[in-house]
């Protein structure tokens, strides 16, 4: 219990058991007294009270500002207060966890008005990915609401690139906000889930200036415009201000190829393609791949176009997935044929979404003839017999056998 209980609590109890002698007291004072006299030393009691109240208020308040003075000088000289701001500003980096880095942000920058300050003044604290979602299930008021946060979010960040992502309804979302498409070209990386061509198409319009990694997600865009009853050529997208892009991921499961990138810039590239002939005219221009990804079904949409493209010189790691259903059987490493890569170090065959996973000891060898450095071979799903897996691991050149390896 606190000394003010306390004193409280003996008050309250002195009261109570001094209100019989209070009485007396007061009966024998009033003994030759009138009522009216009795009415007017009531009176002058209550007036009293309220004397005394107003005192006991004036004396309350400065004993509260003296401990605000208190709070206030403890505050002042409290050890956080002594750390340089930027060490401070470097801890709360630290303290912001990744998938919860939105709500943390946001957390630390209520504590107090010093550390509001800081945070909304450190554009590094938010520069985590930041998801761009309209919606249409949020009403006019709620929609302000939301672009107001993000673009709040996107503001203290500058002037610092940021990773975005996009996820857009695609009956009423046609277009970026404009206050929104103002901040592109701050945007570091830019993921979409399952937006509409026609969305894509006008934000490729947009300056991407720092955008370095290009994610298209899942979606065949191709659908979207075989299915459009006004197709037209000026409907795909090409994404042309985008200087420092250098990864992209995308899918073009269609004999026709929507997206264009400038492929000659792209170091690392992901790609789903059901046609090997888009897989093979899109990685004929992405002469400086270091690393790629390739899902393909070895199926030629074209077979007189079956030429091989120019030497991948710089292409260190290539993973190839291949798919297909029955038609394609069998046909999947048909695509190693066009692949010329003398700087491949690590390469990776998976057969795991292929009807036949055939293994092609002639495609094989002819791939390693023109792939003579892998140090690392590995096989998923290959289904090899015994002696083919002896006649592969021959073929492939092992120049540093420390560092070789195989994985099945």
């Amino acid at each position: 219990m606190s000394s003010e209980q306390d004193t409280s609590t003996y008050r309250n109890n002195r009261a109570l058991f001094s209100m019989r002698g209070v009485v007396l007291e007061q009966r024998e004072r009033t003994r030759k007294s009138s009522k009216a006299d009795i009415e007017r030393f009531t009176e002058e009691s209550e007036f009293k009270i309220i004397s005394l109240e107003s005192q006991i208020d004036t004396l309350i308040e400065l004993r509260d500002r003296e401990h605000a003075y208190v709070a206030a000088l403890r505050h002042l000289i409290s050890p956080i207060h002594t750390l340089p701001v930027e060490l401070l500003a470097e801890i709360f980096d630290l303290t912001i966890r990744d998938y919860t880095h939105v709500q943390d942000a946001h957390r630390i920058s209520q504590v107090c008005s010093d550390w509001r300050q800081l945070v909304h003044g450190t554009p590094r604290l938010w520069t985590r990915p930041i998801q761009i979602h309209l919606q249409k299930r949020r009403t006019d008021d709620r929609e302000q609401a939301y672009l107001d946060g993000l673009m709040a979010w996107l503001t203290r960040s500058a002037p610092l690139a940021v990773p975005v992502s996009v996820l857009a309804d695609a009956d009423i979302y046609h277009h970026m906000p404009e206050q929104i498409l103002r901040t592109a070209p701050r945007w570091r990386s830019l993921h979409f889930d399952d937006v509409e061509i026609s969305f894509l198409s006008h934000l490729a319009e947009a300056r991407l200036d720092n955008l370095e990694e290009l994610d298209l997600g899942e979606r065949n865009f191709n659908l979207d415009l075989h299915d459009a009853d006004d197709f037209e050529k000026d409907d795909l997208a090409s994404f042309t201000t985008v200087p420092r892009l250098q990864k992209l991921r995308m899918h073009n499961y269609s004999d026709t190829l929507s997206i264009f990138v400038p492929w000659a810039q792209l170091t690392n590239l992901i790609l789903g393609a059901h046609c090997s002939n888009i897989a093979l005219d899109i990685l004929a221009q992405c002469t400086n791949l270091s690393q790629a990804t390739v899902s393909t079904t070895g199926r030629f949409s074209r077979p007189e176009a079956k030429q091989s493209i120019p030497a991948l010189n710089h292409l260190r790691v290539l993973t190839l997935p291949f798919f297909g259903s029955a038609e394609n059987a069998g046909k999947a490493m048909l695509f190693l044929d066009h692949l010329p890569t003398p700087a491949l170090q690590k390469l990776t065959l998976d057969f795991g979404d292929t009807v036949d996973p055939r293994w092609s000891e002639p495609h094989f060898i002819s791939f390693q003839q023109q792939a003579p450095n892998i140090t690392c071979l590995e096989l998923q799903y290959s289904e090899l017999t015994s002696a083919e897996l002896i006649i592969a691991i021959r073929h492939v050149s092992f120049p540093h056998p420390p560092e070789a390896s195989l994985l099945l």
